[in-house]
């Protein structure tokens, strides 16, 4: 399934909104908003790439958490 651009857009800014809804996400957390906000760019700078090679988000997200539980 191919979505585009503006589709990945939101579905990003969707998932943003939850992290930053979900306050716990920032407590203890010495990261402020502003490196906060360069780290998710970078994250859908790789989720962008990944789609246009004709994976999945979904598979991406899948692979990201995967990465993320194993360091």
């Amino acid at each position: 399934m191919k979505i585009t651009k503006r589709q990945l857009r939101r579905i990003i800014k969707e998932e943003k909104a939850k992290l930053l809804k979900e306050n716990e996400y920032f407590e203890g957390s010495m990261m402020d908003l502003d490196d906060h906000n360069r780290m998710v760019a970078q994250i859908d700078r790789i989720i962008i790439n990944f789609t246009k090679m004709g994976y999945t988000r979904e598979d991406v997200m899948y692979a990201l958490k995967g990465i993320l539980e194993e360091i």
